[in-house]
């Protein structure tokens, strides 16, 4: 069984290319160091954004019968002319694919990047770059997983940025059963089992693999392993009652919400917005450990995050384009229980949405006030945001954040499905479900 680890140090990326920001891939995704995952490798580049139109908070999937998706990112330097991008065919554990571009895609191989806004209002001067797509210049053949890369108008070479994206053909149909359990640590958890039907598709499960993840901008993913049934026809991966603790996940807390779309009013999270000089400067509320037995209130954001600026209840149409820059001061107190509960280590903070903090950034601490400390440079929106515990063993997501049974998780499964003759991994399916409770039975 192959191991799917989650951290990007080093980039490798088609026609060369090093991510100076590498940030956190958020399919699941193979360790070799030929995976293609999400990265930027410019350091003008800021607030990159992927997601199906019109509908923000969401992962980059769409149906390969219709579905489009949109790319948003910031350019702070002097401008650069026309970007290009092009597309490049991955395999499901996203190692290049070997087929030409003209076996998956219709149309030009590498376009121009359709013009940029000028930033309006803000105190910050940056070009904001936009594309909708699949367009008149590119349409796609196949479903499965692909990446969208922007490169140097004068140089293929050189690549700016590139996201993970996937188009699904939605052929299998299936249901989540989710079941409350107790896991080896005695932390909450969540055992997940998904039942496909359709089974003509497949002739043996191993023509299937099957991926689950908890919140799609948690680092964590499970290959699901097939679990033999008598009382299903078709495919039943992962399990309510196994054993082999197959598809289970820790409950975890709500994620933490930081609202930026106001620096003249305050928004959750947010203790004192200040500006000094030219710069905007926001303080988040100083961060402390959850309460093992007193779960928080969840905020719904479950890991996703928006771009955008909000004049008092207004929100703009062109938010993105008149949304500031602010450095923002995360703290963190210290905690009694890290000494009785984990090993050595340093916090993490992990903020998607923003390049060198999706993965997590170590805090430094301030003896002066007690306290880890961390600034990054963030767009104004609504962002949700975690602490965390590296360790010498490994990342602990629940040494601050706690974890209890009624976390509002949002579960993922994709489906990749390749025949004998096949030469290339399609996605066949990608279910979705909240944290509500299921009996097996209910799936069938």
């Amino acid at each position: 069984m192959k191991s799917f680890l989650r951290w990007a140090c080093v980039v490798y990326a088609l026609w060369g290319g090093v991510g100076v920001y590498p940030a956190l891939a958020d399919f699941p995704c193979s360790d070799s160091a030929w995976a293609m995952r999400d990265s930027v490798g410019d350091g003008n580049v800021r607030s990159v954004s992927i997601a199906p139109v019109g509908w923000g908070m969401a992962p980059p999937i769409v149906s390969f019968a219709g579905g489009r998706l949109r790319l948003t990112f910031d350019y702070m330097g002097p401008a650069p002319g026309w970007f290009r991008y092009r597309f490049v065919r991955c395999e499901k554990d996203w190692r290049r694919s070997d087929l030409l571009p003209m076996e998956y895609i219709s149309g030009f191989e590498v376009n121009f990047v359709p013009g940029y806004s000028p930033s309006l209002t803000s105190t910050t001067d940056y070009m904001h770059y936009e594309i909708v797509f699949p367009n008149r210049d590119v349409r796609f053949k196949l479903s499965g997983n692909y990446v969208v890369q922007i490169v140097d108008p004068y140089d293929d070479s050189v690549i700016l940025l590139q996201r993970q994206f996937a188009l699904c053909e939605d052929v299998l149909a299936g249901k989540i059963a989710l079941g409350s359990c107790t896991d080896e640590n005695f932390v909450e958890s969540t055992a997940l089992e998904v039942r496909l039907s359709g089974r003509p598709l497949a002739r043996a499960p191993e023509q299937l693999t099957v991926y689950s993840k908890q919140n799609w901008n948690d680092p964590r993913s499970q290959e699901l392993r097939y679990e033999r049934t008598a009382d299903w026809e078709g495919w039943t991966y992962g399990s309510l009652f196994s054993l082999r603790r197959n598809g289970v996940w820790n409950n975890g807390a709500a994620w933490r919400m930081l609202d930026l779309r106001s620096f003249d009013v305050p928004g959750v999270g947010v203790e004192r917005v200040r500006k000094v000089g030219w710069e905007m400067h926001v303080e988040v509320q100083v961060g402390e450990a959850n309460d093992r037995w007193n779960p928080p209130k969840g905020n719904g954001l479950k890991g996703y995050f928006l771009y955008g600026e909000r004049w008092g209840n207004e929100e703009r149409e062109d938010a993105e384009e008149t949304a500031d820059y602010a450095y923002v001061y995360f703290s963190l107190k210290p905690s009694s229980q890290l000494s009785l509960f984990v090993e050595p280590g340093v916090p993490l903070l992990m903020v998607p949405g923003v390049e060198g903090a999706q993965g997590g950034v170590e805090m430094r601490y301030n003896a002066s006030r007690e306290q880890y400390e961390a600034t990054l440079y963030m767009k104004q929106g609504v962002y949700s945001y975690r602490y965390a515990w590296k360790t010498a063993k490994g990342i602990d997501y629940t040494a601050f954040e706690g974890s209890y049974a009624g976390t509002p998780n949002e579960y993922h499964v994709l489906c990749y499905f390749r025949g004998d003759a096949d030469r290339t991994d399609r996605l066949v399916a990608h279910l979705v479900s909240g944290n509500e409770r299921m009996s097996p039975s209910a799936v069938r």
